[in-house]
């Protein structure tokens, strides 16, 4: 208390009650905490056993053998092909030209020169072949001449009318193949009767001119001419001017060529010699 002063009513003067002020503090709020939310992902799947098709196995075919029927059976040269007679050459020759036409083998002359055979029809009128040329040691046959070359491809072709043209003759004419049977018994080789091995002066001609030709293919048929020598029982042939192939000789047994004279001989060392 404070002293009075003088003339002062000793009443106290009230002073204000001050009241402490009290800071009101709010009721913490609680705060929200996110709630963690799991991840979209996707959960592995167990593994699933792949779908396999079953194999199928078809049943095996069942093959019946089939037996082939006979065929005929045709008697060639001998083991190796070798020619060594005029009858195997000549049925050398008839086996691969009777495809594609019909005759007998005793129609065809056969003549050996240098070791080779030399195959023609001597009935030129009637069977257009040509000469055909075997060789000995192999039996193979080989068209000569023009006209043995234009038969060839008609043979090859199974006698196709069309490569026949310009070969074909009046007659023979060719004949279709007889469609194979099971009962079909094979053909005996016909036996070729005995002739000479020149039986003409045409045979004897075309024996000479298939030898110069080798050498000398401007040789015609038509240059050279052949008489019979009835004491040698042999051809004399030779040319109109008996210069340019000389004068010749041909065996009617075994045919056999020998030059006669000079230009013969000439000729005779020209082809033997391989100087073409």
């Amino acid at each position: 208390m404070l002293p009075l002063a003088c003339g002062q009513n000793p009443t106290p003067t009230i002073l204000p009650t001050i009241t402490p002020g009290v800071a009101i503090i709010p009721d913490p709020t609680p705060t929200d905490v996110p709630i963690p939310t799991p991840t979209s992902r996707p959960r592995p799947r167990p593994p699933v056993a792949a779908f396999t098709i079953p194999a199928t196995v078809s049943p095996a075919a069942t093959i019946s053998p089939t037996v082939a029927a006979a065929l005929p059976q045709l008697v060639l040269p001998p083991a190796g092909g070798a020619v060594q007679s005029e009858s195997e050459a000549r049925n050398v020759a008839w086996v691969y030209l009777s495809r594609c036409t019909t005759f007998n083998p005793s129609q065809l002359a056969a003549y050996e020169v240098e070791e080779d055979w030399y195959v023609q029809a001597p009935d030129a009128k009637k069977f257009f072949f040509g000469i055909w040329r075997i060789e000995s040691a192999t039996g193979k046959l080989f068209p000569h001449d023009v006209t043995a070359h234009k038969w060839q491809p008609y043979v090859e072709t199974g006698c196709d009318p069309v490569a026949g043209l310009g070969v074909l003759p009046t007659t023979p004419t060719p004949t279709a193949k007889p469609p194979p049977t099971p009962t079909q018994t094979p053909r005996p080789t016909p036996i070729p009767t005995s002739t000479p091995v020149v039986p003409s002066t045409t045979d004897a001609v075309a024996t000479l001119w298939s030898y110069l030709v080798k050498c000398f293919p401007s040789a015609e048929l038509k240059d050279l001419k052949a008489v019979l020598d009835p004491v040698s029982d042999q051809y004399v042939v030779k040319d109109d001017d008996e210069i340019q192939y000389g004068v010749w000789r041909v065996n009617q047994t075994d045919g056999v060529i020998t030059p006669e004279d000079i230009h013969a001989r000439r000729r005779d060392e020209t082809i033997r010699g391989g100087t073409c």
